[in-house]
């Protein structure tokens, strides 16, 4: 992710409010770009942050981010087959499954 702007040479961190939710300044920025590499944690909250810029020990928000759920991944289905005419009981897994409503 790159952030642009002006003045963002002097940048020390780059923050987010809340917990989970981190950023590394990645090198290679310039006063009106700054590249980042931004990572959710499980325990990120979902909602929108504010991103801090910090520079000379001062925090200037300069834009937002939004945390999303995790994507559903389904790593195996029980049931192969389903006649016609049937009902059969299925077990789904996977990762990140917790609210999902359909398939």
């Amino acid at each position: 992710m790159t952030l642009t702007g002006v003045n963002l040479s002097g940048a020390t961190a780059v923050t987010f409010d809340g917990v989970g939710v981190i950023a590394t300044l990645t090198g290679g920025g310039s006063d009106a770009s700054l590249p980042i590499s931004v990572a959710a944690a499980s325990n990120a909250a979902i909602g929108l942050r504010n991103i801090n810029v910090v520079s000379g020990g001062n925090s200037t928000i300069v834009g937002r981010i939004e945390v999303v759920p995790a994507t559903p991944t389904i790593t195996s289905v029980s049931v192969t087959f389903l006649p016609q005419n049937s009902t059969v009981s299925a077990t789904i897994t996977g990762t990140n499954l917790e609210g999902v409503k359909a398939l």
